[in-house]
């Protein structure tokens, strides 16, 4: 246990959790112990205003959980594939070889999706969402002028 409070504990594990921000030296250990201590203090009061309870939460809750998907799905489509052609291509080190080879399997992934769910645009519709959309931006325009 590295830190305490009222009704819990951050330990030294928590740190480590991911590897990206794992600290190497003393400074990024106190930042990373600094960032996760805030992170359980927020967490604990908007806890206590019963904020998991608010139903935008759980429309949050759906928009990040799709993007996590969307995310994984990419890197086991696209992303992985790339660093496998590249080592194999001995080019992992050259940025315009990779991002060629990222193009090619995002396009064949993203063609694959369209074949398969059978999406297509309907273009003759095109012009009213645009009407729409315009129409929608002018209220939040005006939304944001009105409170400030």
């Amino acid at each position: 246990v590295v830190a305490e409070y009222n009704s819990g504990n951050i330990i030294l594990l928590e740190l480590f959790a991911n590897k990206k921000k794992a600290p190497i030296n003393k400074l990024e250990f106190d930042l990373r112990l600094n960032s996760i201590s805030k992170e359980h203090l927020i967490s604990l009061y908007a806890k206590e205003q019963n904020l998991q309870d608010k139903d935008e939460l759980s429309e949050q809750l759906e928009e990040m959980r799709t993007s996590l998907l969307r995310a994984m799905l990419f890197k086991y489509e696209v992303r992985d594939k790339v660093d496998k052609e590249a080592e194999e291509l001995g080019v992992q080190k050259n940025v315009a070889k990779r991002n060629e080879i990222k193009t090619k399997y995002q396009n064949k992934y993203e063609d694959y999706l369209k074949e398969k769910y059978n999406f297509r645009f309907v273009e003759k519709n095109f012009a009213n969402a645009l009407d729409l959309a315009t129409e929608k931006k002018k209220e939040q325009n005006l939304e944001k002028s009105d409170n400030k």
